[in-house]
């Protein structure tokens, strides 16, 4: 769902650039410990936001290809300013218009708590990656996505909300292995690296 005015502003200032830093650092830490290598690969950058992410992929990294999208035009023009190397459009990740088994890394900072579907969003995910291809997300509990509504009047969809061990269990079912989780600051924020698995 589109970002509400009072996240879009908190989405689009220097905090959330260094947390995106933070964020960043420790996804190529967990890539690399699992044996990723993103050079020369096909990467795409799942609800880019303003493209901060997707700069900092192509600025220390050597990806082959970077795509990138967002729910969001305001968003998408942001990150084609951020990145005009990468191929920045307008999408959802619940109905990506891209081809089946076209990338080899799916980074996501923050996005499937906004979708309307988590569990069709990881299947998505799932049809995008080539066989043995890589998803790394960060996401919050449903407890923080609550909290934020509450305090900062965010608004998320509940068809986003998920339990650790729910989210966690559905990922064999949407045909991922899971190689690493990681708490983020509170153990209400985590990230994940998942495998999808080779037919």
């Amino acid at each position: 769902m589109r970002l509400n005015r009072a996240e879009f502003l908190a989405m689009n200032n220097p905090v959330r650039r260094l947390l995106l830093r933070s964020e960043f650092r420790r996804a190529i830490s967990m890539l690399h410990r699992a044996g990723v290598s993103l050079t020369g690969a096909t990467v795409l950058d799942a609800g880019c936001g303003s493209g901060y992410s997707t700069r900092l992929l192509l600025a220390r990294e050597q990806p082959g290809r970077v795509i990138a999208f967002d729910l969001m035009p305001e968003q998408c023009r942001r990150a084609r300013r951020a990145a005009p190397a990468a191929h920045v459009f307008t999408a959802d990740l619940l109905t990506p218009p891209l081809h089946f088994s076209s990338c080899d890394i799916i980074l996501s900072f923050g996005l499937f708590h906004h979708l309307h579907d988590w569990r069709l969003a990881l299947r998505q995910c799932h049809g995008l990656l080539r066989d043995g291809g890589i998803l790394w997300m960060q996401e919050p509990h449903k407890d923080a996505t609550r909290v934020l509504s509450a305090v900062l009047r965010f608004e998320f969809p509940r068809g986003g909300e998920f339990c650790w061990p729910e989210f966690r269990g559905f990922f064999h079912t949407a045909g991922f292995e899971l190689l690493e989780e990681r708490m983020i600051w509170l153990p209400w924020f985590r990230c994940f690296l998942l495998r999808k698995a080779k037919h």
